[in-house]
């Protein structure tokens, strides 16, 4: 009874879980109790088996009432859920079909790089009615850097996914994608491609009102089997605003129908305003009965797609492609049905394709186009077609055999001719001829032709139609002549050009024109009642010309050729390269190449500027005058003395002339300015000289030195002085020979300004620097610094040393010094507590530590030389965890020691190995092929003193010794047989017969035996002193031959199985074997099969496959024959 009631409640839980549910959202909190994050919720709870449903019924029927301002990423949608906001009681917003607003609240905060407002990650059978999404940009990210990507809608790896249905559409408004189905995210990477998206009914880019907002990617989508719009067209999407992508789609199986692009939405209406950029790389695309006020659409490596029946709207305004294809194949734009025509207006280039195979256009209008059609670098070769005959009653010309011709009438009122309305379609014979005759006299007929889904280009008249190429060449008039001339470049379907100038006046015929003066001109480039008017070309005068208002004139001075003439400018009325030159008055040429003459003395001279027709136009002649410099006379020149210390002084009454401005500088004798005017004033005692310089390109003028002389002043002369150094930093230096004059008082002062003496003659100082004061009543002079030097020895010491460090903390350390240069007469060491330990050449037996040397000169004295170390040597680590010992076996010698590591120290390492005997038997780290036994390492490094010694026990590892392996043989006839073990391995083997007596013995493991009667033999494999279990063989005589033949055999390298072995045929030295292919060709043959066949013939491996044999044992035996089977 219990199990049975827990089976129902499982039953009843499992039922009630199954059971579909409404959740209705009452409140637009961002959360709580009847909010739409508790309704999403709820819905994931209530489980997938069953769809359930989420309506709507807020209070109030303003905007602000059915705004919903979220604050961080709603739950992810589960499946089988329908969320539809069309059910909000109340009127639609604005003229849409959206009742409910979904923003981001001031404060939202994403958890992840993507902020979507409804994310669908893993889910299906999902359907989203009725919302108005907007603002859904910049968001901030908790967790990346920078901002999220605000998204609408988020799909990835999802099925059966609904956007938006006739009269319960969605709006979308400045989100940075309104829709994104995606195949990664910040979670998921290369994800399946979602299946069977619908996107329907959608205004993408409008506000509510259906005016424009700004969007950076509308809808983009990579799936298999979705619809962008529908197939009436109250299921087509509107977009509006702005761009980088209106709509980007990939994947397969896809249908973008009656949707509308650049619109927006004015009184009900739709009214075209923008263009829009739609990006496409699938396959199995079918783009048809779209509206758009321009198309932009960009498909790329895109394959097996129909683009029908869609409209462009907006005839104003010109863009480059409507259509522009990249790596593109198999594609169809319109059909021969009408209603599937594609209506396209003001292009430059209407359908444009690079590289791209089998692109056929069918019944179209292209209206108002440059280039209709233009196909570039195409994979496979366009059909051909050229216009030969375009007159009032025939149309006419040829184009690839076979292929069909569509001609068309241009009935609108643009100038230049495209394929606007159909006019017939005809079919080329054999030779490619084609021809239609009538009335055409009001026609503009253009043709294409169209062969296995190929088409070409229209027979449009084109100038300069290749790819970056210029459409003419024109040479512009020289010197006003009527010498110009204008050529087209790259005419295509042109039958007849015809040249007019600016006043509309017929000047010429032809591809080229020439004879033409300055003015501006356009050719017509017609085919038949069709033409193309080129650009305006205009042709100017080419004369040269000179620019004179950077001109600069300098005229020479001094009798010197310094003068020079800059600053004049060359140049063409139209481009040209021109030639410079300057002559003279005597039309002697100067310089050319440049506008600027250097360096050139009085003269008259010439600028001439020539083009390449000749032309010439000169400037000049420009008068170059001599011009002189600046004088100074000093003969009036007055002088007043300054008194000490004191600037009181001035020069006066000098005479300078010069042109023009005159500049004045006096300086120092230190070459320091002191004075900017004619006179100086104010100036100490001392030398002084002026310079002037004046406006001609003369040099400055530089006087003769002037001196003001000082009043009452002192003088000290030191040309004379002697400095005696003292010794051993002796207070015994002399500073003697200065000469004063005017002074009464004397002082010398130390480099601290200390006084150490007060008479001319200074004594018993130290080494040191010294200065003298001398001075009298009114002035005081202060000699320059002089230096008391020590008193050193004439020699250089320059001692090398050799340092022997302690080893095992022992007063072992030796410090030996020894001269390299000059040789001192004692030695002093210092320890690093000061105290003197040695007084020779040679420091000894000491322990490690810092050591000071000093050394007395031949002068007595003695002074510190050089600090040295001695340190306790290091000595090796020894790391015992690698040590290792490998038994030996069976008495082979197979043991082996590795000793253990050895790391820093002072290497060589040292390893000494001996028995127990005590005899030394290795020096290296692995003792190697000894026996059992006891074995001591002593190991270390250079450091005999830190060696250590370790005993080692190798054990035997005695074991029994694989047996051989041996067949038994069979022979056809008595003889001598070979008994051959398989395989054999390194030890010494041993042949018994039946009763145990040992017949043989050897390393090979091949016996020879002479076989009377059939019998049993035995076979042991001794190593060492191990020795196998014994092998018996059995040798049969028999008369049917020898042993079964093997029939498969895999020389793949294996070391298996790689050779074809026949057992016993040893025992057959003079048999024959041959083997044969499947056709019959010998591909192996030998007497004796002493090298076994490996598969192989003339060197190179045979292929796998059956092979015959036929093998003779040349005993009277019968021949053996088989198949033989080769496997890699």
């Amino acid at each position: 009874m219990r199990i049975g009631s827990l089976l129902f409640f499982i039953l009843f839980c499992f039922y009630q879980s199954a059971i579909a549910d409404t959740f209705l959202v009452t409140t637009n909190d961002d959360a709580g109790a009847g909010s739409l994050r508790e309704a999403i919720t709820k819905a994931a709870a209530n489980g997938i088996i069953v769809k359930d449903f989420i309506y709507f019924n807020l209070p109030g029927n303003t905007a602000t009432d059915r705004m919903i301002s979220i604050k961080s990423n709603l739950p992810r949608l589960s499946s089988n859920l329908v969320i539809d906001a069309s059910t909000q009681p109340g009127d639609p917003l604005g003229g849409s079909t959206a009742k409910i607003t979904i923003k981001p609240g001031a404060d939202f905060i994403s958890a992840s790089s993507i902020a979507a407002v409804f994310y669908i990650s893993r889910s299906a059978d999902i359907e989203i009615y009725g919302f108005h999404i907007a603002d859904f940009t910049y968001i901030k990210s908790s967790t990346y850097t920078g901002s999220a990507i605000g998204t609408a809608v988020f799909v990835i790896n999802s099925d059966n996914i609904t956007i938006g249905a006739p009269g319960r559409g969605n709006v979308f408004t400045r989100n940075e994608f309104a829709i994104n189905v995606s195949t990664s995210d910040s979670e998921l990477f290369y994800q399946p491609l979602c299946k069977n998206i619908k996107i329907r009914s959608n205004w993408i880019g409008l506000d509510p009102s259906g005016n424009e907002s700004d969007c950076q990617i509308g809808v983009s989508v990579s799936a298999e089997g979705c619809e962008i719009g529908g197939e009436t067209k109250s299921e087509g999407n509107i977009w509006g605003g702005y761009f980088v992508s209106a709509l980007s789609l990939g994947g397969t199986s896809l249908l973008v129908s009656n949707n509308k692009f650049g619109f927006v939405i004015s009184g009900g209406i739709t009214v075209p305003k923008s263009i829009m950029k739609i990006l496409i790389g699938a396959n199995g695309l079918s783009f048809k009965d779209n509206v758009a006020s321009h198309f932009r659409v960009e498909l790329s490596s895109s394959k097996n797609f129909q683009i029908n029946g869609n409209t462009e709207t907006l005839i104003g305004l010109q863009v480059i492609n409507s259509f522009l294809l990249t790596f593109c194949e198999d594609g169809k734009f319109g059909t021969d049905q009408d209603e599937e025509k594609n209506t396209l207006v003001n292009s430059s280039a209407a359908i444009t394709t690079h590289y791209c195979k089998n692109i056929e256009m069918g019944k179209n209008s292209i209206i108002c186009s440059d280039i209709a059609y233009n196909p570039q670098n195409s994979v496979d070769k366009l059909p051909q077609i050229h216009v030969l005959v375009n007159t009032d009653t025939e149309y006419s010309g040829t184009a690839t055999p076979n292929s069909e011709v569509y001609i068309y009438n241009d009935n609108t009122s643009c100038e230049t001719c495209s394929p606007a309305d159909f006019f017939a379609k005809i079919r080329t014979n054999a030779s490619g001829d084609w021809k239609i005759t009538g009335d055409f006299r009001e026609k503009r007929l253009v043709a294409n032709s169209t062969l296995i889904g190929n088409s070409s280009e229209y027979t449009q008249p084109l100038i300069g139609f290749e790819k970056y190429s210029h459409s003419d060449i024109h040479i512009n008039p020289v010197c006003g002549e009527n010498n110009g001339s204008i050529k087209l470049l790259n005419l295509m379907h042109v039958l007849k050009v015809e040249w007019f100038n600016d006043q509309n006046q017929k000047v010429g015929e032809g591809s080229e024109i020439k004879n033409l003066g300055p003015g501006t001109y356009y050719a017509k480039a017609s085919n038949g009642n069709c033409y193309t008017r080129s650009q305006n070309i205009k042709l100017e005068n080419s004369v040269p010309i000179i620019h004179d208002q950077l001109l600069q004139i300098i005229r020479p001075s001094c009798g010197l050729n310094n003068g020079s003439i800059k600053g004049l400018i060359g140049a063409n009325t139209v481009y040209d390269v021109l030639e410079t030159k300057w002559i003279d008055k005597s039309n002697t040429v100067i310089t050319t190449g440049t506008s600027d003459l250097n360096n050139v003395p009085p003269g008259e001279y010439t600028f001439i500027v020539t083009n390449s027709g000749g032309c010439s136009t000169s400037y000049g002649p420009i008068v170059l005058a001599n011009q002189s410099g600046p004088s100074i006379d000093q003969t009036g020149l007055a002088i007043t003395g300054s008194y000490c210390d004191a600037s009181t002084g001035s020069i006066e009454n000098i005479k300078v002339a010069g042109t023009g401005t005159i500049t004045y500088i006096w300086r120092n004798a230190d070459g320091v300015t002191v004075g900017m005017q004619n006179d100086l004033q104010n100036v100490p005692a001392g030398q002084y000289t002026l310079e002037v310089s004046d406006d001609s390109s003369c040099p400055a003028l530089q006087s003769q030195p002037i001196i003001v002389n000082e009043i009452n002043g002192i003088e000290i002369n030191n040309t004379n002085v002697v400095i005696q150094k003292a010794s051993c930093n002796g207070a015994n230096g002399r500073i003697s020979g200065l000469l004063v004059t005017g002074a009464t008082n004397y002082k010398w002062l130390d480099s601290d300004n200390n006084q150490v003496g007060t008479t001319l003659e200074l004594r018993q100082v130290p080494p040191g620097k010294y200065r003298l004061v001398a001075s009298n009543s009114s002035c005081k002079e202060e000699s320059e610094e002089f230096t008391v030097g020590q008193l050193t020895s004439g020699n250089t010491y320059t001692l090398a040393s050799r340092t022997t460090n302690t080893t095992c903390n022992q007063n072992n350390g030796i410090l030996v010094v020894s001269s390299v240069s000059g040789q001192p007469t004692a030695f002093r060491w210092q320890n690093s507590a000061g105290i003197t330990i040695g007084n020779s050449a040679i420091l000894e037996n000491v322990p490690a530590g810092d050591y000071f040397l000093y050394i007395t000169n031949e002068l007595g004295c003695e002074y510190f030389y050089q600090q040295y170390s001695i340190k306790n040597t290091e000595t090796a680590t020894i790391n015992c965890t690698e040590e290792l010992v490998t038994n030996d076996k069976c008495g082979l010698s197979l043991g082996r020691i590795i000793a253990p590591s050895l790391v820093g120290g002072v290497p060589p390492y040292y390893y000494s190995w001996t028995d127990h005997n005590g005899h030394e038997i290795s020096r290296k780290s692995v003792l190697e092929n000894v026996v059992s036994g006891t074995y001591q390492l002593i190991i270390g490094d250079e450091v005999a003193c830190a060696r250590r010694s370790f005993t080692y026990t190798v054990f035997d590892d005695s074991d029994v010794t694989e047996a051989p392996h041996i067949s038994d043989i069979s022979i056809c006839a008595p003889g001598n047989a070979t008994i051959m073990v398989t395989q054999p391995s390194p030890g010494i083997y041993t042949l018994y017969d039946e009763n145990g007596t040992q017949l043989d013995q050897n390393e090979t493991g091949m016996f020879r035996v002479n076989i009377k009667n059939s019998g049993n033999y035995l076979i042991t494999r001794r190593k060492g002193h191990c020795e196998s279990n014994p092998t018996p063989v059995k040798i049969t005589i028999q008369n049917e031959g020898i042993a079964d033949i093997g029939n498969t055999f895999s020389p793949n390298g294996d070391n298996v199985n790689d050779v074809w072995n026949i057992p016993g045929i040893t025992n057959y030295p003079n048999a024959t074997i041959s083997i044969f292919n499947r056709y019959g060709n010998k591909v192996f043959g030998c007497t004796g099969y002493e090298k076994p066949f490996d598969g192989t013939f003339n060197g190179s491996a045979l292929p796998t496959g059956i092979y015959y044999y036929i093998i003779d044992l040349k005993r009277g035996c019968d021949i053996l024959t088989g198949s033989l089977s080769l496997i890699r």
